[in-house]
Parts: C-alpha cells; structure tokens; sequence
C-alpha cells in the first residue's frame, strides 16, 4: 500500500494546495491508498520535529515550503537520495528559487542546481514565484506544467 504524504505550510496557499494534490492523487493515483497530512512551519526542524514513517514506494509532497533552514534541506537531500520515494515539491517562495540555483552536492557528484537533480533522482520540483502555490499546484495536476525551476 502506497502512502502519499502531504507537507504544507500552514498558511491558506499550504493548506488548498495540499487539498489540489489530495484530490488529484484520488483520481489519478490509483496506487495511493492512504494520506497523511503534515502542517508544517518554517521553524521545524522536519528531520526531528515531524513523525514520519516512509515506506519503500511512498510519494513525499511539499507544497508552498520553502527549505529555509540547513537542516531542512540535508534532510530534504537525504529523503532525495533514498532514492525509493517519488518526491515531489511545489513552492512560490523567493527563498526556494535561490535555493533552486545553488549548487548541490551528492555522494561527491556536483549538480549545478537542483533542476538538474530529477535525472538521477525521483524527485519533481516546481518553483516559480510568479504564481501562489495552490496555482502551481494545479497547474502541474492537470498538465499545464510538468516542473519549472526559475
């Protein structure tokens, strides 16, 4: 049984477009048998702060959260790396576009950013700052978009 779990800000951009990906995992995502929803703030430490359990298959969202602290992002990376979980993160924020166009590192491999991570990775990421979440959201459901990095 395939587990989507859900991250969102827990702000009204984080919570509908959680509610988008809720309701496209329903009727596109056969697969998904169970949801977990997880209302998070820019002050958690994710790794520490948040009860998860993954499963081998799981598919990890993150909807309108930007991985502003350090440990959220190696935790981010270390979930990347896995590599037995689809990830898929959507944000708006500025701090996750210059995210986006740093460099990054993995096992001793330098990506330029981390658009360039999908190859290797099963992760999808969609950052724009044009748009609110819960639009990128949709947009990337109902194909208008498959990723955009800045």
């Amino acid at each position: 049984m395939k587990t989507a779990h859900m991250f969102h800000h827990n702000d009204w951009d984080g919570k509908m477009s959680a509610a988008v990906m809720y309701q496209y995992f329903r009727e596109a995502r056969p697969d998904v048998e169970d949801y977990r929803f997880y209302e998070v703030d820019y002050t958690l430490d994710l790794g520490n702060d948040v009860k998860a359990d993954f499963n081998p298959g799981d598919v990890i969202v993150f909807t309108d959260y930007s991985f502003s602290k350090e440990s959220n992002v190696t935790w981010l990376l270390g979930l990347i790396t896995h590599n037995n979980y689809e990830i898929l993160w959507i944000d708006h924020h500025k701090s996750s576009v210059e995210l986006c166009n740093k460099p990054v590192s993995i096992y001793g491999v330098e990506y330029s950013c981390m658009d360039n991570l999908d190859a290797d990775y099963n992760i999808k990421v969609v950052v724009d700052s044009s748009y609110c979440a819960t639009w990128l959201a949709w947009a990337y459901c109902y194909s208008l978009i498959k990723h955009i990095i800045p």
